[in-house]
């Protein structure tokens, strides 16, 4: 069975987000240069022979410390295999990464359907000039594990946990914006970076950098 993703999006004000988006544009210097900042949750599952598509989709759901219907939106998708050796350092990371989109409370997501499955996740605002940059933080010590005690349709599946921070930012290309993503997202000193702690946590990139609004 190919590996799933199932994303999580806080329903109302992410107020670590806008603490976090007032700490770069403020202290770190970005100004109005960050147009957009979110911060999603999520769960990359490998290794699983058991179970269809639709019974781990409800198995997500009910996984209460993973989502509570009254904070959360959720989404579960195919997803290309890989992302759990690139947590482990064994490869680079699956690109694209997700694919068909499962099941979802955000209707929007399925109409129209999108090519771009993470960019309809994200919902990000479309502005000139500006770049999306996806990372991708984990554990950087033991990053994939076994499933949690609970009801899954295979206990043998393993799970890598994870938080997605993207940035949209004006910059004049792709690679500046990266750059810059990365020099202010990785913790590096009290004054250096904010939202990634490299002594603890690793990173990927979830996409390519993409252009928020194509000429």
């Amino acid at each position: 069975m190919q590996p799933l993703v199932f994303l999580l999006r806080r329903r109302a004000v992410d107020l670590v987000a806008v603490s976090a988006a007032a700490t770069l544009r403020d202290a770190l210097g970005l100004g109005e240069r960050l147009r957009a900042l979110r911060r999603d949750d999520g769960y990359c599952l490998e290794n699983l022979q058991e179970g269809s598509q639709e019974e781990w989709l409800r198995a997500c759901v009910h996984r209460s410390s993973w989502f509570n219907p009254n904070t959360h939106r959720h989404a579960l998708f195919v997803a290309a295999p890989g992302a759990h050796a690139a947590a482990r350092q064994e490869g680079s990371w699956p690109e694209p990464w997700l694919g068909s989109l499962l099941g979802s409370d955000r209707p929007e997501l399925a109409e129209p359907p999108s090519c771009d499955h993470l960019e309809a996740w994200l919902s990000l605002p479309r502005e000139r000039d500006s770049y999306s940059v996806s990372l991708l933080a984990f554990d950087g010590e033991e990053p994939v594990r076994t499933l949690p005690r609970g009801y899954w349709p295979d206990a043998q599946g393993q799970v890598l946990a994870f938080q997605l921070w993207t940035l949209l930012l004006a910059a004049p290309t792709a690679d500046a914006a990266l750059e810059l993503a990365l020099e202010v997202s990785l913790a590096r000193s009290r004054d250096r970076g904010l939202l990634i702690h490299p002594q603890r946590e690793r990173w990927a990139l979830a996409a390519p950098v993409a252009a928020s609004l194509e000429e």
